[in-house]
């Protein structure tokens, strides 16, 4: 899974600032923590919680 390269906060930025690429860590981890972590929950319906969820981390 991968998330939308079409958000807004996932274009990159010319000079980051330590809160976007904190925000872009905790993303990025919470979206692999959920995938190895709810393996019970079918791959369409985890994509869209965890899209939701980073779209969200990211603002």
């Amino acid at each position: 899974m991968r998330p939308s390269p079409h958000h807004p906060a996932l274009r990159p930025c010319p000079d980051p600032t330590l809160a976007h690429r904190t925000r872009a860590i905790v993303a990025v981890g919470g979206l692999s923590d959920c995938t190895a972590m709810l393996t019970d929950v079918p791959e369409p319906d985890l994509k869209t919680a965890v899209l939701d969820a980073v779209c969200a981390t990211l603002g």
